[in-house]
């Protein structure tokens, strides 16, 4: 009787033990997938990354080009993007070698040549900015930095009307966006043109009425032609 009863009383423990084990198995496992964060898709890293580039958030925006990169060496967009990044912060030597694998087999786009406009700004080559610039444009009539920077050498080479004419396809092409009428009303100001500056910061107060810097940007405008009343 006490035989069956130590034999019994060991089958017992050696189950409760084998339960334990399983159990201790699964949590195990459920804690280890609960701490691997899911790793990001391509697709899902190269929207980050050209996210970023448009805040100008260089820096994230070149680790988030590193993980796409990993994923993906020859990648030409992730490529295209660091690039990119990399000539906003200086690292000419690193966006030059992006740029190598990214225009592979001639493959140039509009955002390799805004990089090339980039790179040709920081030697100070201002014909080979507006011509990269140019060419970007020619790609993507819509990009807000390209058209905002070829606006700004237009005017000030005096070439006024070219430097309108960005100025209209800005707001054209992006017309909720108050930088937009802020360009176009700060050529029109240096051109000596109150009067339509102050339409244009008219149209400005109708996309973002409620915007502190807006509302004293455009009563600088109003007040430059005697709108006092609008400017209070």
């Amino acid at each position: 009787m006490k035989k069956r009863l130590y034999q019994s009383t060991i089958l017992a423990l050696a189950a409760a033990v084998a339960a334990s084990t399983f159990a201790n198995a699964q949590n195990l496992e459920a804690t280890g997938q609960a701490d691997e964060q899911p790793r990001p898709a391509l697709a899902e890293l190269l929207a980050q990354g050209e996210k970023l580039n448009d805040n100008r958030q260089w820096s994230q925006a070149i680790r988030t080009f590193d993980e796409a990169i990993a994923i993906d060496p020859d990648n030409r967009e992730a490529r295209a993007g660091r690039a990119y990044a990399y000539g906003w912060t200086n690292r000419v030597d690193q966006a030059q070698d992006d740029l190598a694998i990214a225009e592979a087999g001639g493959n140039r786009t509009a955002l390799t040549h805004r990089t090339r406009a980039v790179l040709a700004d920081r030697r100070s080559d201002q014909d080979t900015l507006l011509e990269e610039l140019s060419l970007s444009l020619a790609l993507d009539p819509t990009d807000r930095w390209t058209r905002q920077m070829r606006a700004s050498i237009w005017q000030d080479r005096g070439e006024f009307e070219k430097a309108l004419a960005d100025a209209d396809a800005l707001v054209e092409y992006n017309p909720g966006d108050p930088r937009s009428y802020m360009t176009k009303a700060s050529l029109l100001q240096r051109q000596k043109r109150p009067l339509l500056a102050a339409q244009v910061a008219t149209d400005l107060l109708s996309v973002a009425p409620d915007n502190p810097y807006n509302l004293a940007a455009a009563g600088n405008i109003f007040r430059s032609v005697g709108k006092l009343d609008l400017a209070r």
